[in-house]
């Protein structure tokens, strides 16, 4: 759970706005 609950953070944190970021800059 631990485990799964940093990778939440990190998905949350960091995947998440690099994701929106590529978005803004593909349009």
């Amino acid at each position: 759970v631990f485990i799964e609950d940093i990778s939440k953070e990190f998905v949350e944190e960091f995947i998440w706005p690099a994701i929106q970021s590529s978005a803004l800059y593909e349009d």
